[in-house]
């Protein structure tokens, strides 16, 4: 083990549930755990950390929206956190970014205009490959098709945009 300090049997395992408060003991001192849903990819959670030390948000990868942002501030009962670990994967970008719906209604409209693609591959992860393939397999009328191995998924059949 290349770090014996991180050796998976000196860590207590969790199955957790996300708004569900864990208590923790460690070295004598107790703090509690919420995952808070990251509003990410499927499953994904930000973590409240609150003890001793205060409150601290550590938020992964998350997409962070004015609706989540009041539902932290709903779980701390309007108080402020003391410290925010943020991912900011694009933080050095100038960019506004389009809400997901809007970047969803546009995806389906680019893919409307060119009914006679045979294929549409999709590079979605920034938008969240599920609500994606979701949203545009009820929208066009198609299956979405994921083999077992999980190389690849795509529409049932060609020219997805062209057949309803």
């Amino acid at each position: 083990v290349r770090y014996p300090q991180l050796a998976a049997d000196r860590f207590r395992w969790e199955e957790v549930t996300e708004g569900e408060e864990l208590s923790v003991e460690h070295e004598g001192r107790h703090f509690s755990v919420t995952p808070v849903d990251a509003n990410h990819v499927a499953g994904s959670v930000m973590y409240m950390f609150e003890g001793s030390f205060g409150a601290v948000l550590h938020t992964g990868d998350c997409r962070m929206t004015p609706q989540l942002c009041r539902k932290l501030t709903q779980l701390r009962d309007g108080a402020p956190f003391d410290l925010i670990y943020l991912d900011c994967t694009f933080a050095a970008y100038r960019k506004e970014f389009p809400p997901i719906q809007e970047a969803m209604r546009h995806t389906e409209e680019v893919i409307t205009r060119h009914p006679s693609t045979p294929r549409v591959y999709l590079g979605c992860e920034g938008l969240g490959t599920e609500p994606l393939l979701e949203y545009l397999s009820t929208r066009l009328g198609q299956r979405v098709y994921v083999p077992t191995d999980g190389s690849e998924i795509g529409f049932h059949g060609d020219g997805a945009a062209g057949q309803r």
